[in-house]
């Protein structure tokens, strides 16, 4: 598995450093679908990763993941319980020889629509919600339990009984200050967990069949989730910094 590094060249170019810093990955895209499910993939799920610069010149530097796909969940029959299908995306990376700071939230972009087909007026009732983040990487497997160091708030969104809902989330993301530590690995993930509640069905009701579509066969954009960095300290403020410091002090000697 090929992991990207950030802060990896920070020796180099000092005048724009955002643009030698990176090194894209492999993403990886799964899914666990329970026993209970005749789990359907119209269009494969599809990860992303990338970086760049916001703005001109050197700009801000961003690292993003993002994951396009639509599934069919079908329960089955005899109705009754709580069904869910997880689907998620990470991607590893480790930083390089110098910290490197997380100068914005994690931001979530989520474009697509949940249709809940046959049922009833009632049923099925479908929650899903959407998170993603950066966790701790100490043994090279995602989603076991390590901590979570920075979480988005989490989008969630409900549709009850025999219909359609899109959905479209343009998280704004916050000023933070967490730095990731030198020579540490990590992952950036996303994770789109659907849960279809069919409780106590009426005799009589039609097969249920859920479907999620967030760019697979579908137009949607999909998923995805960023964040913004920068090395600290960069060489060039360093270097600038001290030279600022000396001659300041030798015009306070004169």
């Amino acid at each position: 598995m090929t992991k990207f590094r950030i802060g990896a060249c920070a020796a180099l170019a000092a005048a724009s450093p955002s643009l030698a810093q990176i090194i894209l990955g492999t993403a990886v895209a799964g899914n666990s679908a329970p026993v209970q499910y005749q789990l359907t993939f119209p269009g494969a799920l599809a990860p992303t990763t990338g970086s760049g610069v916001y703005g001109p010149g050197a700009g801000t530097p961003f690292s993003y993941l993002g994951l396009k796909g639509d599934f069919t969940a079908t329960p089955v029959q005899p109705y009754n319980g709580v069904y869910s299908v997880n689907i998620f995306a990470y991607v590893p990376f480790s930083v390089g020889p110098l910290p490197v700071q997380v100068t914005q939230s994690i931001g979530g972009y989520f474009v697509g629509k949940m249709a809940n087909g046959g049922g009833n007026g009632a049923l099925p009732a479908t929650n899903w919600l959407i998170k993603s983040g950066i966790e701790s990487d100490t043994n090279g497997t995602w989603g076991d339990g390590e901590p979570t160091v920075i979480f988005n708030n989490v989008y969630s969104d409900s549709l009850t009984g025999n219909g359609i809902k899109e959905f479209s989330v343009n998280g704004t993301p916050q000023p933070r200050s967490y730095v990731l530590g030198q020579g540490l690995n990590y992952f950036l993930y996303l994770q789109f967990e659907t849960f279809i509640t069919i409780n106590n069905p009426p005799a009589g009701l039609p097969p249920i069949a859920v479907t999620a579509e967030f760019g697979g066969v579908s137009s949607y954009t999909g998923l995805r989730t960023d964040f913004d960095w920068k090395v600290v300290p960069t060489p060039g403020t360093a270097v600038l910094f001290s030279g600022s410091l000396l001659m300041l002090a030798r015009r306070r000697r004169r």
